[in-house]
């Protein structure tokens, strides 16, 4: 039975490390010094308090129901030498853990950084992304070529490490930018790269500008009825759909879809994929009747190709 209290109170330790102890002496003081430097907002500082408190009620709770509802448990817990060594135990196992394991002192960092990634301001630099993540001076030492960065991006964005991404993608447009100069047209697939990520965490605001760049560059680029424009459009468009802003969607979905129609024909799948755009639009905003009419047109389309 020693054993079995041992092992309760060893997992206990571990677990008020990780969830009391770690963020009130970690993620507090860390987001306070952020705040402080103008990198984050001040709310991210209260917000990583809430999580200690709510766990310290539930464990004190828990204590006094114990004590309360079954006193007998309570004074053998209390009494048990093997719950009392390993509850400090597994406190110190996890804080010897912290100090001297790089991968738990990395993942430390990368959940600081996902936590307060919302809160974060104008002001932070880039160099606060994880750091298991590559470096710019790590990605100039490989001189990979750029569709590599984005396949690495890709690869970080499937999985969830935006951090990662964000930093390779950046990295990637900024070495087109200073081989190619602003304005050129392989620029444009970086942007979207970017942008996409972006939009994918909810961040339109920063999505926006980067679609809006793509878009003018492709068009001075190119013929103003050549389907990579279409493309720009179509991804400016989805962005205002998904925030609301459903005129300005429709307008350059139509653009698209215009622009597909003379460059393709009626009967390219580009031009079903437009139409299905359009038709998703028209039903979010109870045009049903028009949306049903644009999907049998699609659908008649696809029947052609198959």
């Amino acid at each position: 039975m020693e054993l079995v209290l041992f092992a309760l109170g060893f997992s206990l330790g571990i677990w008020f490390f990780t969830v009391v102890v770690l963020p009130v002496f970690y993620g507090v003081p860390k987001s306070l010094v952020w705040a402080l430097r103008g990198w984050v907002r001040w709310r991210a500082c209260a917000f990583y308090l809430i999580a200690p408190v709510l766990w310290n009620f539930v464990f004190f709770g828990a204590a006094a129901a114990l004590v309360v509802f079954f006193p007998s448990a309570a004074i053998r817990l209390r009494e048990s030498s093997g719950f009392g060594i390993g509850e400090p135990l597994g406190l110190r196992f996890s804080f010897g853990s912290t100090l001297f394991t790089a991968s738990t002192r990395r993942n430390m960092r990368d959940d600081f950084l996902e936590f307060v990634r919302p809160y974060l301001t104008p002001k932070a630099p880039t160099f606060g992304e994880p750091k298991g993540s590559p470096t710019a001076a790590d990605l100039n030492k490989l001189a990979v070529p750029v569709a590599d960065l984005n396949k690495l991006a890709g690869l970080y964005l499937a999985e969830g490490k935006y951090a990662q991404a964000e930093l390779v993608y950046k990295r990637a447009l900024a070495i087109e930018e200073k081989a190619l100069g602003p304005d050129h047209p392989d620029l444009a697939k970086s942007l979207h790269n970017l942008a996409l990520l972006y939009a994918t965490q909810g961040q339109y605001a920063q999505a926006e500008p980067l679609y809006k760049r793509a878009l003018a560059i492709m068009e001075k680029a190119l013929d103003p009825d050549d389907p990579s424009v279409a493309k720009s459009l179509n991804n400016l468009a989805a962005l205002y759909a998904t925030q609301g802003q459903y005129a300005q969607a429709e307008l350059l979905f139509k653009r698209a879809l215009a622009i597909r129609e003379k460059a393709l024909g009626p009967d390219d799948p580009s031009v079903a994929k437009s139409l299905e755009n359009m038709a998703a639009l028209y039903r979010e905003i109870s045009r049903v009747k028009e949306a049903e009419d644009l999907e049998k047109r699609a659908a008649a389309i696809r029947a052609i190709r198959r």
